[in-house]
């Protein structure tokens, strides 16, 4: 159970997750998006692959600066990241 305790709380806030994550670690955290990047060699460089999610609020203002046809997950993540300034 304090396993399941522990994925909801990552689930809820996956960025905290990411900053505590190279705290503890002493490594580089490198954020990806798709699901086929070679996250061996992250791991090979001495650093912690980090799956990263778009947002589930509105992209369609991403279409200013990128193709409608791009990624869902690069245009929400790039639209997230303009919006919250992260």
């Amino acid at each position: 159970m304090e396993a399941l305790i522990k994925i909801k709380a990552i689930a809820q806030n996956p960025y905290a997750y990411a900053s505590t994550l190279k705290k503890t670690s002493g490594k580089s955290v490198v954020g990806n998006f798709c699901s086929y990047t070679p996250e061996e060699f992250i791991v090979a460089a001495g650093a912690v692959p980090f799956r990263l999610f778009g947002t589930r609020g509105d992209i369609s203002l991403a279409d200013a600066h990128l193709q409608s046809y791009c990624c869902s997950l690069v245009r929400g993540g790039g639209w997230r990241t303009r919006s919250e300034g992260i």
